[in-house]
């Protein structure tokens, strides 16, 4: 019965809208996918870019790291009159180890046909029989004293051959030109690519860096590299495979650089490629990097996207139905909640009135009782004081007459007794109107230290004392002040010595936390909660002790966020009392006052 109503309720739900929003969806699903498709191959064509962009400058910071090196070889010899064989092994065999494709280095002066002689005893600390010869039509001969000569005098090669150790470069038509060219424009200069004579079917690029000191032409650093090697570190790692590039010397006529054979013309696309083009000048030459990359094509899966408008039409359209079907449902239960919710809410409100009225009876309790506590101790005082002055009246009355001394003791107790009443009233006034109302000032605590020991020494009797530095801090100075003398005054009365010795040491400073030790009788361990109770005392100390100085400390150093405890004294037998008293360190207070002011 149940399905049977659904089905029914399915094929009543269906709208006119509902079918518009399908085709509407549907086409939006096409364009989507179409959409899709061009961005997809649009991003496969930027990434393309990037890595050929990225091959090019790859190989154009290697060939330049390459120039760079021989530069720096020729700057040490135009920075020095004379370089040694042995410097220019120490310059060129790490050169030679760091670059694998480069095949030599050699040096050659710019010499006058009358400076040979310089010449031959460079060679010759390389080779003793060193000798210098020029190439002709008929091959290699002694060289001509005559004219400008560039003989290589050093050479270092990867092979260990130096056949080409003496040969004068002005002698050879390319190497002439590219030193030529060196010569006048006045830096590293790339010869036009050759083959290399021992790497058959290798392509090799000849590099002269020139030697100038002052404006004087001293020479050239020559050498010689394989494209091959180069080209072929250049593209580790790049996703590109060797036979998809091609690099041309343009400026030789478009000269095939790599792979070393097909001269300057371009092979032909392969089928579903692309070809990118990036050209780039390097020691005055023109290079051409041609890349062919299988051209993107968009992913199956956006070919197949237009099957998700109708599987989306049918989940939007049973979707919509069952929403009908089960609004019909929920809407009374939805009607039912609220009306509960309502009902909560109701008694949440009334839970919150009782709440503020506990809280204001509580309030008013807490006023009453103060009120009370000052009233009691403010009233009590007046009939005290009268017994007290009676008192004193009849022990003067007595002094003349022949009482028992018992009478007279008596007399004298019962005025102490009133003053210990007036004391106990005191403290209980002040424990009751002991808070945290005055502002924070900053203050130097070893004289708010100092003011309480100096009134404790007056009110009380002298002791030893000796105290650690303390810090200028931001914090209530009378609190504070009123605390120590508590403490003192704790220290001192209920100590048994004639003269006691208290210390203040200083535990921390963040937060502050103080320790004063006394070497009095040391307090028993389940003590050391009661002693900060009000009118507790340890035993019996006679009238002149109330009980309330350190229930008014711990009151006051609880209200200020700190906490304070009865340790064991570690040097004595006495008694230590330590607690914390958060406060802020000028240096601190100061920043934020300074922040304050700014923002």
């Amino acid at each position: 019965m149940h399905t049977a109503w659904m089905v029914y309720r399915f094929r009543e739900g269906i709208r006119l809208g509902e079918c518009i929003l399908a085709a509407l969806l549907i086409a939006g699903f096409v364009m989507i996918a179409i959409t899709v498709a061009k961005a997809q191959r649009d991003s496969a064509l930027s990434g393309m870019q990037d890595r050929v962009g990225g091959v090019v400058e790859r190989i154009e910071n290697d060939v330049d790291a390459r120039a760079y090196a021989l530069s720096q070889i020729a700057n040490v010899f135009a920075a020095s009159d004379f370089v040694t064989y042995q410097a220019w092994q120490t310059l060129t065999i790490p050169l030679l180890e760091q670059f694998p494709e480069l095949t030599g280095v050699a040096y050659a002066p710019w010499l006058e046909a009358d400076e040979l002689d310089r010449a031959m005893a460079q060679g010759q600390l390389q080779e003793p029989s060193f000798s210098m010869f020029e190439l002709s039509p008929r091959g290699p001969r002694p060289l001509t004293a005559s004219g400008q000569h560039a003989p290589l005098v050093y050479v270092s090669t990867r092979d260990g051959n130096v056949n080409a150790l003496g040969l004068d470069v002005l002698s050879e038509p390319r190497r002439s030109k590219m030193i030529q060219q060196a010569r006048a424009e006045g830096t590293l200069i790339f010869s036009a690519p050759l083959d290399l004579v021992r790497q058959p079917g290798n392509i090799g690029i000849l590099a002269a860096a020139p030697i100038f000191r002052s404006t004087q032409l001293q020479g050239f650093v020559i050498s010689a590299f394989s494209v091959q090697p180069l080209v072929t570190a250049t593209l580790t790692g790049s996703g590109i495979q060797g036979s998809q590039l091609q690099l041309i010397d343009s400026t030789a006529q478009a000269q095939s650089v790599y792979p070393p054979t097909g001269g300057g013309v371009l092979s032909p696309i392969p089928k579903d490629h692309l070809r990118f083009h990036r050209s780039t000048t390097i020691a005055g030459r023109v290079w051409t990097t041609v890349i062919d990359l299988p051209a993107p094509h968009a992913a199956p899966w956006i070919h197949a996207i237009w099957l998700l408008p109708t599987l989306a039409v049918l989940l939007v359209v049973w979707l919509n139905v069952t929403r009908r079907v089960q609004l019909e449902r929920t809407q009374a239960q939805v009607e039912a909640a609220i009306s509960d919710l309502v009902t909560v809410n109701r008694q949440l409100e009334h839970r919150e009135r009782e709440l503020q009225d506990s809280l204001a009876h509580i309030n008013r309790k807490n006023r009453e009782l103060e009120s009370f506590a000052y009233v009691a101790s403010h009233d009590l005082k007046a009939p005290l004081r009268g017994i007290r002055n009676l008192s004193a009246w009849l022990i003067e009355d007595l002094a003349g007459m022949d009482v028992p001394e018992t009478v007279i003791d008596h007399t004298r107790r019962l005025t102490k007794l009133t003053q210990k009443m007036t004391d106990l009233l005191e403290g209980l006034l002040g424990f009751s109107r002991a808070s945290l109302d005055e502002m924070t000032e900053r203050v130097d605590l070893g004289e708010l230290v100092e003011k309480a020991r100096v009134r404790v020494a007056t009110e009380h009797r002298q002791f030893t004392w000796t105290a650690d530095p303390l810090p200028v801090v931001s914090t209530r100075p009378g609190t504070f002040e009123r605390v120590i003398r508590e403490l003192i005054t704790n220290a001192v009365v209920h100590n048994p010595h004639a003269t006691p010795t208290l210390c203040l040491t200083l535990v921390a400073e963040a937060p502050l936390t103080l320790r004063l030790c006394d070497d009095g009788e040391p307090i028993p361990a389940d003590a050391r909660d009661r002693v900060f109770e009000i009118f507790q005392t340890l035993k019996p100390t006679g009238d002149d002790v109330a009980g309330l100085g350190l229930a008014v400390v711990r009151k006051l150093v609880s209200y200020h966020g700190g906490r304070i405890q009865v340790i064991d004294n570690p040097n004595t037998d006495g008694t230590c009392i330590e607690f914390t008293w958060p406060c802020t360190p000028v240096s601190e207070s100061l920043a934020t006052d300074i922040n304050k002011d700014t923002a």
